[in-house]
């Protein structure tokens, strides 16, 4: 039982180790998605201040000799100053609210989660006796007389066999006997057949009579 137990925990983590690779394949392959759109969100927002201070900085450099200037030469200076500031803070202003606009989520098919759940509900262990039906169990046959016979037969036996067993016993013509289940008597059980394909057990009764 402990080598079984070690083959079905095998199986699972098998099956396990497929969905988590190929989950964790999935997960990379997302956070890589989202890791490229933060770049390039960056890369355009660096490169718009970088314009901004720049020509902030040109004007800077451009008037270094402040005291020189007229009267208005200087206002015109300062407008020129408080627009480059202005258009500087409002590009910072609109990304920032662009950024806290964003709603990211994780999308998928439903359906391939119910998938999986059917998958996992469809999981049972299947325990086969391998010498279930070489074991000896009782079969009652039943007479129209409700006469009940018993008989001590194997499951892989045949329906004639179980007809030789019971014409030896009462010593009866096997081929004469005809044998049904008992919800059909109009349906002759086939001879080739065995016990076990018409799911016989040690509960099974079957009806026996003779061929007129």
């Amino acid at each position: 039982m402990c080598v079984i137990r070690n083959e079905i925990n095998n199986q699972f983590q098998n099956i396990r180790q497929r969905h988590d690779s190929h989950l964790l394949k999935k997960q990379i392959d997302i956070l890589k998605k989202l890791e490229s759109y933060e770049q390039n969100l960056l890369t355009q927002i660096e490169h718009d201040l970088r314009f901004l201070e720049q020509s902030k900085l040109e004007i800077i450099r451009n008037n270094v000799h402040i005291n020189r200037k007229t009267e208005s030469e200087l206002i015109n200076l300062l407008t020129i100053a408080s627009d480059a500031q202005y258009h500087l803070t409002e590009k910072i202003t609109q990304y920032v609210s662009y950024v806290n606009s964003l709603e990211l989520s994780l999308q998928y098919d439903q359906s391939q989660t119910n998938e999986i759940n059917q998958l996992c509900d469809s999981f049972q262990l299947n325990i086969s006796d391998e010498d279930e039906n070489s074991k000896l169990i009782y079969i009652t046959l039943r007479t129209f007389l409700n006469q009940e016979y018993k008989l001590h037969i194997k499951l892989d036996k045949t329906i004639n066999e179980l007809k030789e067993i019971f014409g030896k016993q009462e010593n009866i013509d096997p081929n004469k006997l005809i044998i049904t289940k008992i919800d059909n008597y109009f349906n002759e059980l086939d001879n080739n057949r065995t016990l076990k394909s018409y799911n016989c057990d040690s509960t099974s009764i079957l009806m026996i009579y003779l061929r007129k």
